[in-house]
């Protein structure tokens, strides 16, 4: 339904380095740049207007998309804004 939502995802690859572009319902995600074999960029309750009933997600560049979480602003779950880079174990 529409409304604001905070979406969770992580991307980049365990196995080769990765530059991943992520943009949602057209807007382009601010990531922290290219990671190293293994790394991985978590992006944690980025904020998303909703209109036309649907969260339309985007990945371009190398690299996966290794996680998506999608929670209403509304929900007790609701995460802050926040962005991080962390490396794989």
């Amino acid at each position: 339904p529409n409304g604001v939502y905070y979406v969770s995802l992580a991307a980049g690859d365990a196995a080769y380095p990765s530059t991943v572009s992520i943009a949602l319902n057209g807007v382009s995600l601010q990531l922290l740049g290219p990671t190293r074999r293994g790394e991985i960029i978590f992006v944690n309750g980025a904020r998303v207007e909703v209109s036309r009933g649907q969260v339309r997600v985007e990945v371009g560049g190398w690299g996966q998309l290794c996680y998506l979480e999608i929670v209403a602003a509304s929900s007790h779950d609701a995460a802050e804004h926040a962005c991080r880079r962390v490396r794989c174990a």
